[in-house]
């Protein structure tokens, strides 16, 4: 059977990497639509563990086309057998002659014309995910039945908080591994923080919302024990994972969305300033820094070089619309490999720094 899971665009190789870790299958990104042969029991695990997809399903097609007709003609040939109830949500990225929602009213004709369900916004039984990419189109039955970068734990954010699908592909793109010391600095709502936690320790990102997940609602999940479905056995490992902040609102919130998260005793929150992190941290004990400054924040890009030399083996910052190679620079460091990810109409400079 074909699967397909949606990536943050950017991170489309982490995502490829994460399916092949988690069920063994080989994907293939276009655009940010990942499509991979699978089983439908892989697909539930990915909606329950990935950290780096916001959607996955059943992929019943995948093409290009240049209008809306293209559009209608392609969804014709998909042999839909679903019952009882749908509902079908389009997202799209581009410029185009039509909306998301000529899409949505397009399929669900369709789907109306060919079974007899019945569509509905409510609680529907069926999910039908439509994602365009520029001028790629992808239909599929969605497993997940919501936006999976949207995380259940983030209750306390700020403003400037990161998706969690973000936090992990940044993590992973830098190569934070379990065994690593993970500082950041200007933690904001601990969301790299609780998403380098899931990661290091196999804890499923959606363990306390897998009630909600779409697809036990499908045919062939109906009546499976959702409390044994999913093997969540843990290794307990010692992580060495830390958020730090002035300011004591930031670090407090951080603290309750890690005991929503269930993580809160693999992470350590501190009221700190950057320059007292040489008082605290040996010279060279911390493998990863992190820095993502927003606001006053970037005024402090020189001390946060200045205890980097000092104490971390590679520095992470992570800015809007810009680098900080010259900052870096003074402080003996320089820029390893860059990425960057579009956010709107704004963009993530994702830069990491290292002693020459």
């Amino acid at each position: 059977m074909k699967g397909f899971a949606i990536a943050e665009k950017g991170f489309e190789d982490v995502s490829v990497l994460e399916v092949k870790e988690l069920i063994g299958a080989k994907g293939k990104a276009q655009q940010t639509i990942v499509a991979f042969t699978a089983q439908e029991k892989d697909l539930c695990l990915l909606c329950y563990k990935s950290q780096s997809l916001r959607r996955v399903g059943k992929l019943l097609a995948l093409f290009t086309f240049e209008n809306l007709s293209d559009i209608e003609k392609e969804a014709q040939k998909i042999g839909f057998d679903m019952t009882k109830t749908f509902a079908v949500e389009c997202e799209r990225n581009g410029e185009h002659a039509f909306k998301s929602v000529d899409v949505e009213d397009k399929v669900s004709a369709i789907i109306k014309q060919k079974t007899k369900a019945e569509h509905t916004y409510k609680n529907p039984d069926w999910f039908v995910y439509v994602q365009i990419e520029q001028n790629t189109c992808m239909i599929g039955i969605d497993f997940c039945g919501f936006d999976l970068s949207q995380r259940d734990y983030k209750i306390f954010a700020h403003p400037a908080s990161l998706k969690g699908t973000i936090a992990y592909g940044i993590l992973r793109f830098v190569g934070y591994t379990a065994e690593k010391f993970l500082l950041n600095t200007w933690s904001k709502s601990g969301v790299i923080e609780i998403e380098a936690a899931f990661f290091a320790s196999g804890k499923a990102v959606n363990y306390y919302r897998k009630d909600s997940l779409a697809f036990w609602k499908m045919p062939e999940f109906i009546g499976e024990d959702k409390s044994t479905f999913f093997d969540d056995t843990l290794k307990e490992k010692k992580l060495k994972i830390h958020g730090i902040h002035t300011d004591l609102r930031h670090v407090t919130a951080g603290k309750k969305n890690a005991k929503i998260a269930g993580v809160e005793k693999m992470i350590t929150f501190s009221r700190i300033a950057n320059d007292w992190l040489d008082v605290k941290f040996r010279e060279g004990e911390v493998d990863i820094l992190v820095g993502y400054a927003v606001g006053s924040e970037t005024e402090q890009f020189k001390e946060f070089f200045h205890q980097a030399e000092y104490m971390a083996k590679e520095a992470v910052v992570i800015t809007l619309n810009r680098t900080v190679e010259d900052e870096a620079k003074q402080k003996g460091l320089v820029l390893k490999e860059k990425r960057v990810i579009e956010r709107g109409q704004s963009k993530l400079v994702v830069q990491v720094y290292c002693k020459k």
